[in-house]
């Protein structure tokens, strides 16, 4: 997957919106989680957002007992 228009002003405002999402415990997640996928969400979202892609953050949902 490419994001031809995803640049750090982009990325930025990604970020804005899910640490807004957060502060306000408004962040969805996904009803495939597990307990500690969705602990560990806020941050695995984030750091997508700072420097991942989708697949990263997909590899990381894979990982660790993150899905159920």
């Amino acid at each position: 997957m490419y994001f031809r228009d995803l640049n750090e002003a982009v990325r930025a405002g990604m970020i804005e919106e899910i640490r807004f999402d957060i502060a306000r415990a408004a962040l969805h997640e996904g009803e495939r989680l597990s307990a500690r996928g969705r602990a560990d969400w806020p941050d695995l979202l984030t750091s997508a957002a700072e420097n991942g892609t989708p697949a990263t953050l997909a590899a990381e949902l894979r990982r660790s007992g993150r899905r159920m």
